[in-house]
């Protein structure tokens, strides 16, 4: 065995240790360390000499990233249950609605609130003039640019 793999096989409880400590979960860890070691080994051409400890915890480091950055990415999913009135619905949509009105700051909720307002009061006017249907779907005109 090299000098360069013996001292990638001292560094696995270390690696080990951190990458329980960044997870925060065992199996994922023991997956990090995997990958690291991996890696480490098909690259060993491309290590310059240096300090092997930094270099491994780079590897792991940037798995790690990674890793978050791809279930940050996925979509949550909650179980909708057909028996639960509260799970769909236009109930479930003004409540989403409600949450997330609840979020802003107060000049933010009043803004939305009197945008909402004005888009009702718009569309009562189109109704009663006949425009509705007519304006329903046209964007406005860009406005020239000046010189």
């Amino acid at each position: 065995m090299t000098a360069f793999r013996e001292s990638v096989e001292a560094m696995i409880p270390s690696l080990r240790r951190y990458a329980r400590a960044l997870a925060r979960d065992a199996d994922v860890a023991d997956d990090l360390v995997q990958d690291t070691l991996v890696r480490a080994l098909r690259s060993e051409r491309l290590f310059l000499g240096g300090d092997v400890r930094s270099w491994l915890y780079t590897i792991l480091t940037n798995l790690n990233k990674n890793r978050r950055r791809s279930l940050a990415r996925r979509p949550q999913f909650v179980p909708l249950l057909d028996n639960n009135p509260d799970a769909s619905g236009t109930e479930a949509e003004g409540r989403d609605i409600a949450r997330a009105l609840a979020t802003l700051v107060e000049e933010q909720r009043a803004v939305a609130a009197a945008g909402d307002a004005g888009r009702i009061e718009l569309s009562r006017g189109r109704r009663h003039s006949g425009r509705a249907d007519r304006d329903r779907d046209v964007a406005p005109r860009p406005r020239p640019r000046p010189l």
